[in-house]
Order: structure tokens, then sequence, then C-alpha cells
């Protein structure tokens, strides 16, 4: 009898595994064809690498379908009318069936497949199942590693499935924070304090002893989780500081960094007895573990703006981080400033290394913090001058773009580069260091030479940069007009056309235009270019005149803006300007205006705009207004009316307001300084428009000198730089010279901005009328 049962045991092993599981494995009834099958007994593989590759084969096959059947919109009809749960097309159909086996391998699996349901559900993130229910039921797993592996994908599943219903697991999760199972522990931790906020009363409480209970846990995860939290839950928390305390002196360095940014909340808000662990974390500046000295150095700077003791600190993290890691000291240093100067020899070291990743860095966190302490050449000589030796042309490429971050004056900088230059196998490289040469040092005659070769001697490929680097020098590079009209032909690159414009309108000879004329039928950027040479293209005002039919929007442009010029043709070009509207009609009151006629129909017409434009045009209109002043008293009711009914964000209403300032004085000054002031305060970034607005009220914006400083800075800020903050940091700095001497404050943001070559000009500018009006 033994030997029967024996041998019954050894077939029943020697049957393969596989067939015994198709055959009564319940989660595979789920699915009917073959490829499905395996795709889910891959997602439900126990072993964790083999389920990463078959969640990596889904993520392929899912961009395949959506690369072959592109979304043309959501199905006819109101789109509430649509049932979400009912899927929508082919893969959608395979994603319920896929869901439904892991759905019932975490119902009715051995662990291992439900742990890795539980990861595969939270990695496919299933839009039409009852995952959340049935995880919900698996937090109560007889299993640890089930109860984390359930925790986890709730939490991560949170944003897909809707936060009431996920928070509706919460009192799970604090039952849950003192589990048996450490994991579970730190998974419970986590997710409770990643819904807390949403809740109050008596679950905070018995959350908050849950995690205080938790600070003197045998494992120090659960320990630095539980100092995170309580941080977390910090204006919550009575004696929040008392109970954080212990971590900063625990034994494990993780559970230190933890406790020290916890702290960091308790500070930020200003919580009692916050303040008594500041000495406490200029002493862990010492601590044996990079990680807590680093975290330590965050908060002190984040709380007391102090650079005491920090800088070691920085230097550390500028050596020890990778690459990719470095945004992270460069902005603190970017909010050090000049503190940090002694630190400028690193930090070109990373110019150039930081990869671009979405929206945690942008690349330009080093050049930034290099442009923020100030670096002055004989700081940074040595480190500039071996990056520039080294032979990958990476490394010589990132060394040139520290280059446009320091400071130096036009003839130490020219000698650098040229030096450089003459060395510099790499035409590409030359051609960025001309670049620096013409926009950093254009008066010295080494300066001129370069700009010269580099624009004459140029093959095809280098050729639009070279013009657009010698468009700063003009007619003093002869030969220059052909290849500028060349490059403009086919340039698409919108900064460089722009770059080629501003050349041509320098130049300013009769042979740029001449070549232009020739193109205007072909070529649009010929109109481009004769509207930003204005006066300067006066001797082409009858050809633009004979071709003003064929393309009336783009000559109106051009006899707009040579308009000063010619006042022999004014009443040609008044003609043909006359009786449009919209863009046109804004045209006409600016050509009117520029040659010295009376408002007149200009203003009724410039009424009819705002009364009927769309937010540009009632802005185009404002402004223009604005520049008549008091002749254009008869627009008064309507700019008001515009002001006071459009929404606070409208450019047209800010454009209105500061119109009515500028023509009705006193009466409306209260209603601009309040549009204005709203722009500059709750527009991230600062509204520009509004910015300069405060300008126009002169010492009655005094009120606003820290905001508007703090927008003139702003362009350190990445976030700004990408949105156009070059027009707002001129808007600042304009307004704060016309604030005055109540701007006074404002003067070492300006003589800041007067170190970049974007801003010299305005910021100098702004100085004097601030010293001026003290007199």
């Amino acid at each position: 009898m033994r030997r029967a049962w024996f041998w019954a045991v050894v077939v029943l092993l020697a049957v393969p595994r596989s067939s015994r599981a198709d055959d009564d494995a319940p989660w595979l009834t789920a699915v009917d064809s073959a490829a499905d099958k395996a795709m889910l007994a891959g997602l439900l593989d126990p072993d964790e690498a083999q389920r990463r590759k078959a969640v990596a084969r889904w993520e392929k096959e899912r961009l395949a379908f959506w690369d072959a059947n592109p979304i043309k919109g959501f199905p006819p009809g109101p789109r509430d009318e649509v049932d979400p749960s009912k899927p929508q097309n082919a893969f959608e159909e395979r994603k319920v069936r896929i869901s439904n086996g892991l759905v019932i391998a975490l119902q009715k699996g051995p662990a291992r497949l439900r742990t890795s349901a539980c990861r595969s559900i939270a990695d496919l993130s299933p839009a039409f199942s009852n995952a959340h229910a049935a995880l919900g039921a698996a937090i109560g797993d007889r299993t640890g590693a089930v109860r984390a592996a359930a925790i986890e994908a709730l939490i991560h599943l949170r944003p897909f499935e809707g936060g009431k219903k996920m928070n509706a697991f919460l009192p799970q999760y604090i039952d849950r924070v003192l589990d048996a199972d450490n994991d579970v522990r730190v998974a419970a931790i986590r997710a409770t304090r990643s819904v807390l906020r949403d809740n109050n009363g008596e679950l905070l409480d018995k959350a908050r002893a849950a995690f205080v209970k938790s600070r003197v846990a045998d494992d120090p995860r659960v320990r630095a989780e539980a100092f995170a939290a309580i941080g977390g839950i910090a204006r919550d928390t009575p004696q929040a500081a008392e109970l954080i305390r212990p971590g900063l002196d625990d034994t494990d360095a993780a559970v230190r960094r933890a406790a020290v940014y916890g702290y960091w909340s308790l500070l930020r808000y200003d919580q009692p007895g916050a303040e008594r662990a500041v000495p406490r974390m200029r002493e862990l500046l010492e601590d044996t573990t990079f990680e807590v000295r680093w975290a330590a150095a965050r908060v002190l700077h984040a709380v007391t703006k102090s650079v005491e003791g920090l800088l070691p600190v920085c230097r550390e993290a500028l050596s020890e981080f990778e690459e990719h890691d470095l945004a992270e000291p460069c902005r603190l240093i970017c909010r050090m400033g000049p503190d940090a100067v002694s630190l400028a020899p690193l930090i070109i070291a990373g110019v150039g290394k930081v990869p671009h990743a979405r929206h945690w860095t942008t690349g330009e966190e080093p050049l930034e913090a290099l442009y923020s302490v100030g670096a002055e050449l004989a700081d940074v000589r040595p480190a500039l001058a071996d990056r520039l030796a080294k032979a990958d042309p990476a490394e010589r490429w990132g060394a040139l773009r520290a280059v446009q971050a320091i400071h130096a004056e036009p003839v130490e900088l020219a000698t650098l580069l040229v030096a450089y230059i003459e060395k510099e196998a790499d035409a590409g490289l030359r051609q960025e260091a001309r670049s620096i040469l013409i926009t950093r040092a254009p008066e010295d005659p080494r300066t001129l030479q370069q700009a010269r070769l580099g624009v004459l001697n140029a093959g095809a490929p280098d050729l639009g940069a070279a013009v657009v680097t010698a468009a700063r020098l003009g007619a003093r590079v002869d030969g220059l007009v052909p290849k500028v009209v060349s490059v403009l032909a086919r340039t698409t690159d919108t900064w460089e056309r722009d770059e080629l414009l501003g050349a041509l309108a320098d130049i300013g000879t009769s042979e740029a235009f001449a070549e232009l004329i020739e193109r205007l039928d072909s070529e649009d950027a010929a109109w481009r270019a004769l509207a930003a040479a204005g006066s300067r293209a006066s001797l082409q005002a009858d050809a633009v005149l004979a071709r003003f039919d064929k393309k009336p929007e783009e000559a109106a442009r051009v006899l707009a803006a040579m308009a000063t010029a010619i006042p022999k043709k004014r009443a040609a070009i008044l003609k043909k300007l006359g009786g449009a509207f919209g863009p046109s009609a804004v045209l006409l009151a600016r050509a009117a205006r520029l040659t010295g006629a009376k408002p007149g129909v200009c203003v009724a017409e410039l009424v009819e705009v705002l009364r009927a434009g769309g937010e540009e045009l009632r802005r185009a209109a404002a402004e223009e207004l604005a520049e008549w002043g008091p002749l254009a008293s008869a627009a008064l009711p309507d700019l008001r009316k515009v002001r006071d009914e459009t929404g606070v964000f409208d450019d047209g209403g800010v454009a209105a307001a500061i119109a009515a300032l500028r023509i009705g004085g006193e009466p409306d000054r209260e209603k601009a300084l309040a549009r204005c002031l709203y722009g500059l305060r709750h527009s991230f970034p600062p509204d520009a428009q509004a910015t300069r607005g405060l300008g126009y009220l002169g010492s009655h914006a005094a009120e606003a000198v820290p905001e508007i400083a703090e927008a003139a800075l702003g362009w350190r800020t990445a976030y700004w730089k990408s949105h156009g903050s070059n027009d707002l940091t001129r808007a600042a700095l304009w307004a704060l010279g016309e604030i005055g001497a109540k701007a006074e404050s404002a003067l070492p943001a300006i003589r800041s901005m007067a170190r970049n070559r974007h801003f010299t000009e305005v910021a100098i500018e702004a100085e004097k009328k601030i010293k001026a009006s003290k007199r």
C-alpha cells in the first residue's frame, strides 16, 4: 500500500507544472487567447525580473497599438454620455481581460502570485476592473508581502481611480502602521501620510499615536518613515517639534536625515519649539554621513537664509553628486548668490553636464548658479583654462557656455577667447567663441577681425550661425548684406530670423533693401525685414506702395514703420492704410500718430476695435491709444469699460487700465494701480505688461518695489526664463527707474542685472533715474 502511494506521488510530480497550472488556475479562465495567457503568466511570475520584462512587453504592445490606431477625437456627443466602464477599443478590451485575470489571481492564487498580481495591477493601472476593491481586501491578507504590495498598489492607483475612492482605505492603512511585518509598516506609514491631509478628527489622532509608537521600532526604515510622517502633518500635531527631536540623534543615518527634513515642515510653518532644533542641525553639518550633512544644509538655508557653515557641504555636493544630481546643489547655490562665489570653479566643471529631465531639471542649473554667484574671470581663470583645454569637444563647449555667465572686462575676455580661437580645431566651437566675442566685447579690434573671418569665410553649414554672430556689428563687416539676405531666404529658425532682421536694420543700406524688394512676392521674411528697418527703408516706399494690393497686411506694417521718414508720401500711405478694421486700424493710427496727424478718425476706429475686438486686438488698440495720450480723451469711457468689465488676467483689460491712466491721469490712478498689482502678484511668472504699468504710476507704486525687484531677478529662475521673462525683466527694471527715489532699495537687484548683457542698458538707465530723482 505504501509502495502504491509512493508511485502515485512520483507520477503526479512528473506531470509538468505548467500544464497542471494551465488546467486548474482560475485566473487563466479570464483570458482565451494564447497571447493573453502568456502575457498574464508573465505578469504573475513570482520572479520579479521576469515580471518586469512582462510589464515592459505590455507597454511596448500598448504603444504599438496607439501608433497604429491614433486617437481621432472623442466619440460624438457630450463627453458625459460616454460610459467609462465600457472599453472604447480593442486594446482596452484586452486590458479588461488581463486586469480581471490579475484580480482573480489576487483573490485565489498562492501568496507569491498574489504579491505579483498587486504589483502588476499598479504597473498597468487598470481603469476598467474591480482592482481597488480586491486590493482593499488584500490589505488584510495573511501574508505580509501581499499586504505591503496591496497598500503600495492602492497608493499608486490613487490618481487613476479617484482620490476619494482610494482614501476610503485610510482606516485600514492606519491599522497596518503597527503591523507585525516591517515592510507592511513602511508601506502603511507612507500611505497614511499621503492621504491623511484630507481627513481630521479621530482618524488623525489615531494615526498620530501610531506614528509616535513607530519612532522606536527596531527597523530603521520604519523609524525614518515615522519621523517624516510627523513632520508631514506638522500643523496638526501638537508638540511635533519634541516628537521629532529624538530622530536627530538616532544611530541610523537614514533616520537622522528623515528627521531633518521633518523639521523643515515645522520650521516653515513656525511650529512652536521648532527653532530650538537649529543648533542641533548646525552640528549635523559635521555628521559622518554626507546625505545627513546635505539635508541639514538645505534646511538651514531655507530657514535662516544664512550661509554659515554651508559652503563646505555645497563644495562636497558639487564634487560628490553624479551629473544628473548636480541640479540640486546648483539650485541651492543660486539662492545663496554672491556669498557662494568661492564655489565658482567647481560650478564650471558642471556646466553643460546636467541632462534636461522634463520638469525636474532644465539642464541650465549650473549656468544659472555661476551667473548668480557673480563670478569674475580672475576667480575662475584656472578652472576655465583647464576645461577649454580638454580633449573632449563637449567639455570645451561647456567651458564656452560658462564664459557667458562670468564677469570680465572686454579686453581680458577678448584676450582669452582670441587665444582659444587660434588653437580650436572645431569650426562650431570657433563660431561659438566668436559669438561671445561680439556680444561681450564688441569694441575690441580683435573682435572685429574675428567676426569678419567668421562671416566671410564660413562654409555653408556654418553660414547661418556666422551671420547671426555678426548681426550686432552691422555695417562694420564689409560684404555682410548678401550673406544676410541669403540666409534669411532659407531660415526657418525664429531666433535666427529675428537676429538677421536686426542686422539688416542696423546696416540700413539701399543695397540691403534693394535685394529684399526683389523677394517681396516670394519671401515673407522680406516684409518683416522692411518693417524692422522702419525709416531706413524709406527709399523703397514707392515699391512697397506698388505691392500693397498683393499683400496688404504685410505692406501695412512696413508703411506704418516708414511713416516718419517719408512725409511727402503721407497722403498716399494713409490712403492705402485707411478704412480697415482690426490690425490694420491699429497700424493706421500708428502711422498717423508718427506723421503728426490729428487723432480724428483714428481714435474713433480704435474705439471700435476696443468694442468688438478679441483680447489681443483690445490690447493692441489700448496700447496705441495710450501713445496718443490726452489727444485720445474721447476713448476714455470705452477704456474704462474694458478695464472694469474684463477678467483680471485679460491682457486687453490691463492695457486699457494703463491707457486710461496715461490719458485720464489722477482719476484713473487707483484702479490702474489695483489692476497692475494684481497682475504682478497673482500671475506666475508676473505679468510683464502689468509690471510695466506700475512704472507709469511712478512713486505711487512704491509699495510694489520689493516685488518688482524680485521680478527683475526672476531671469535666474529657469521656469520664468522659458516663459519669455526677458520682457518681464526689462519691464521691471524700467518700472523701478520710473518709480525713482522710492525704489532705492532695489538698487542691488538692478546692479545685479546690469551684469547680464541682455539687460545692461536698461539697468544702467534705471539706476541713473533713481539717483537723479533723489537730488
